[in-house]
C-alpha cells in the first residue's frame, strides 16, 4: 500500500522505511505564489483588472482588447520572508521574469503563450525528533500556457488556456543534497466576460486541479526512489467591474480555492478582493489602490496555538505610465497593518507591457 507524507514527516524515516513505496509531497506554500502582474497586485490581487497578454494565466476571457492586434508584456516580483506553517519558515523570493507572454488579436478572436514562474522558495524546517536539527529545500513551480479567446456573441466572451506544469523540488540539511526531483501536472484555465452594458461587466472564472506527478531521487541510498506528488488547487472566481465615470472604474471577485486537496492540513478557503482604478489626469496615467484577504487554509486544530499563522488582510496601491506603445507598471501590498497578530507579509510587482 502506498504511504503519503508531507517533507517534514519523512525525516522521521528510517532507510529501510524509505525501500517501500513512499510518496513525497510538495509543501507548495500557499502563500508564496507570485502576484499575476503589477496592475492587477495595485487594484485588490484580482485578475479582472489583469488585461492581455498575462490574462492567460488569470481570467484568458480578458485577453482580448478592442483596438489590439498584438502585444507582449513580462512581469517580476518580490514576496518578503514569512510563516507559512506551524514548522516551515520561507525566506524572501524575488523572481524575474515572474510572468512572461504574448497574445495575438484577430477581431472576435485571439491566441496567446506564456511562461509563468510561479513560485521560487527556499524553506527551512526542523527535524521532528532532533528540533536543534535544520533542513533545507528549495521548491521551484514553472508553468507553460497556450490559450485564446473568442467573442461568442456581442456582450459575451470567452476564454481557454492549456496549462503544463512542473515543480522541482531539492531538499538538503546543511550542504548535503538528501533528494531532488521533478513533478509534472496539466491543467485547464476558462472564463468568461458578460458585459451588461457599457458600465457594468461580470466574470467568472473556473482554473482546475492539477495533479503533478514524479520521482525524486534519495541519493543517500542509491536507486531508493520516492515518488514526487503535488497539487496546484482548483480555483473558481465571480467578479465585477463597474465604471463609475470616465475616470473611476470599480472592481471586485471573490476566489474560492480548494486547498483541502493540497494537503493534509489544509481546508478551503474563499478571499475577498476590492480595487478601485483612477485615471485622475490623463489616459496615459492610472493610479490603483486595494483591499484583499488571504485566509491561511491550515486546518483550526493546527493554527489554535499559533496566532501568528492566522489571516492576512493586505492593503495595496500601484501606478502606470503609457508612452506610445510601452505601458510600465508598478505596485506593492503588505500586510502588515490590518493583520493584529496574524502575518506579515509584503509585495511588490513590476510589469512592463508592449501593445500595438
Amino acid at each position: 500500500m502506498k504511504k503519503t507524507v508531507i517533507l517534514i514527516s519523512l525525516t522521521m524515516l528510517s532507510p529501510l522505511a524509505r525501500a517501500a513505496k513512499y510518496e513525497l509531497t510538495l509543501p507548495l506554500q500557499y502563500n508564496y505564489y507570485q502576484p499575476l502582474d503589477a496592475a492587477g497586485l495595485g487594484g485588490g490581487n484580482g485578475t479582472v483588472l489583469t488585461l492581455v497578454p498575462l490574462a492567460l494565466f488569470g481570467n484568458p476571457c480578458r485577453m482580448g482588447t478592442h483596438g489590439t492586434k498584438a502585444s507582449a508584456a513580462v512581469s517580476g516580483g518580490y514576496l518578503s520572508e514569512s510563516q507559512s506553517h506551524v514548522l516551515i519558515a520561507t525566506a524572501q523570493s524575488i523572481v524575474l521574469p515572474a510572468m512572461a507572454a504574448a497574445a495575438l488579436n484577430f477581431g472576435r478572436w485571439g491566441l496567446a503563450l506564456g511562461y509563468a514562474n510561479y513560485m521560487n522558495t527556499d524553506m527551512n524546517f526542523p527535524d521532528q525528533w532532533q528540533p536543534y536539527v535544520q533542513y533545507q529545500a528549495g521548491l521551484d513551480l514553472r508553468q507553460v500556457a497556450l490559450g485564446g479567446f473568442y467573442e461568442i456573441s456581442r456582450g459575451v466572451t470567452a476564454g481557454l488556456a492549456l496549462c503544463g506544469g512542473s515543480s522541482a523540488i531539492t531538499w538538503q540539511k546543511g550542504d548535503t543534497v538528501i533528494a531532488e526531483g521533478t513533478a509534472r501536472g496539466v491543467n485547464l484555465n476558462a472564463g468568461i466576460e458578460i458585459t451588461i452594458n457599457p458600465e457594468l461587466m461580470l466574470f467568472t472564472r473556473l482554473r482546475t486541479e492539477s495533479r503533478m506527478k514524479g520521482q525524486t531521487d534519495y541519493l543517500p541510498v542509491p536507486g531508493d526512489d520516492l515518488e514526487l506528488y503535488g497539487v496546484v488547487p482548483a480555483l473558481s472566481s465571480l467578479g465585477f467591474s463597474y465604471r463609475i465615470d470616465s475616470a473611476m472604474t470599480l472592481a471586485g471577485q471573490i476566489d474560492i480555492t480548494g486547498w483541502q486537496n493540497a494537503s493534509w492540513d489544509y481546508q478551503g478557503r474563499a478571499d475577498f478582493k476590492l480595487g478601485i482604478e483612477l485615471q485622475p489626469w490623463t489616459d496615459e496615467y492610472v493610479m490603483r489602490f486595494g483591499l484583499f484577504t488571504m485566509g491561511t487554509p491550515l486546518v483550526p486544530q493546527l493554527i489554535q496555538n499559533y496566532p501568528s499563522l492566522k489571516d492576512m488582510y493586505f492593503i495595496s496601491a500601484g501606478q502606470s505610465f503609457t508612452m506610445g506603445t510601452i505601458t510600465f507598471n508598478i505596485s506593492g501590498a503588505t500586510s502588515r497593518m490590518f493583520s493584529g497578530d496574524g502575518l506579515k507579509q509584503d509585495m511588490l510587482a513590476m510589469s512592463l507591457q508592449y501593445s500595438r
